[in-house]
């Protein structure tokens, strides 16, 4: 585990937020128990269909847009991934529009990501 305070600069987080709140087709899925409390997207690298799901939820992914990958060449290098061939090939976004978007305590194992039988990486940009 790692922590990186001030990875990326001011000017460039607050261009990236401009941009993913333009850019991404934010979704907000609903289950048996009403809408989820956040926005949503699964972006994914370019030939990934994969879908993503938690909560009985399944959403289809994006293709990565050009400012992820801008993103990713920017911070991949400070996770120790050097090498594009070693990125992510999948993203989930959360989008917390106010106080009353959350997500609650969870253990990231989904079944897509097979965390509960080997080491999975999991990279959180906020």
């Amino acid at each position: 585990a790692g922590y990186l305070p001030g990875a990326l600069d001011e000017a460039s987080a607050k261009r990236f937020m401009e941009v993913a709140l333009d850019a991404v087709q934010w979704q907000q899925p609903e289950g048996s128990w009403g809408p989820i409390p956040r926005m949503t997207s699964w972006m994914t690298n370019q030939g990934c269909t994969c879908r993503y799901g938690y909560g009985g939820l399944r959403i289809s992914p994006e293709p990565y847009n050009d400012w992820i990958l801008e993103i990713m060449k920017l911070c991949m290098p400070l996770c120790g991934l050097a090498n594009p061939e070693e990125w992510p090939n999948s993203c989930n976004l959360n989008l917390y529009e106010d106080g009353g978007h959350a997500v609650g305590w969870h253990a990231d194992d989904e079944r897509l990501f097979q965390g509960k039988f080997k080491d999975c990486l999991i990279i959180s940009l906020s």
